[in-house]
């Protein structure tokens, strides 16, 4: 009765192979769409800070902090709201003295760093902002980027427009074989995240600050690459 059972099974399994393999494939036409689009930043961020040093922790601290309440102030003034103010990272480090031979050497001093972010959505002041908080007292701007306040309005158009590219070469290709174009099968994209632009600073001096410092943001590009499968109308 076993016996009977298992061959039974395999007689279903062998059908049912038999049957997948007798479907027709549906003739498909494969495309890529491409899509790149600028767009003028309109947004500017900037890390910048405040870093001292002195004998001992609280008078880095209080030089430290007497400096950064004046950049505060600084870039307030300059036209950066409060809301778009953030401090990104505060420490205190122990300087040592390798000089003497002693084990472990002796600690010599204490570095203060503070720093914050600004967002800027007039971005034709970020150098007006930068030059405020240098010469308040800011010795470090460690990044500025240009970005998109809403980066999705310029994927979604770079879509569009992939997608009527993929179009275009599918109904191309379609006309060139004699044959009708069809439903999408198959969509897949890769790509689509407008990428910031990036000016490395890096550490400036307070006496930089004159005369205005050049600033040029550029323009955000995003890159689409859509794939689609068009079948073929027989």
């Amino acid at each position: 009765m076993r016996k009977s059972i298992i061959r039974l099974a395999l007689l279903a399994a062998t059908a049912s192979t038999g049957s997948a393999q007798e479907m027709p494939r549906i003739p498909l036409i494969l495309v890529t769409g491409e899509a790149h689009l600028n767009a003028s930043p309109d947004l500017a961020i900037a890390n910048l800070g405040v870093a001292t040093q002195a004998k001992t922790v609280a008078e880095a601290r209080e030089q430290n902090a007497l400096r950064m309440q004046a950049v505060l102030e600084a870039v307030r003034k300059a036209g950066v709201l409060p809301q778009n103010i953030s401090t990104t990272h505060f420490s205190v480090t122990p300087q040592y003295d390798y000089q003497e031979k002693r084990n472990p050497p002796r600690i010599a001093g204490y570095h203060v760093g503070n720093q914050i972010t600004v967002k800027l959505e007039a971005i034709e002041k970020i150098s007006d902002v930068l030059d405020a908080a240098l010469a308040a007292g800011a010795n470090n701007v460690s990044s500025l980027d240009f970005t998109l306040k809403d980066p999705k309005k310029l994927r979604i158009a770079a879509y569009d427009e992939a997608v009527k590219d993929a179009r275009s070469k599918a109904q191309a290709l379609a006309q060139a074989a004699g044959v009708q174009l069809g439903a999408i099968h198959l969509m897949r994209e890769s790509g689509g995240a407008p990428m910031p632009i990036r000016r490395e600073i890096g550490l400036v001096a307070a006496s930089m600050a004159k005369p205005e410092t050049p600033i040029e943001s550029g323009e955000i590009t995003v890159q689409v690459n859509v794939e689609i499968q068009f079948e073929i109308r027989q």
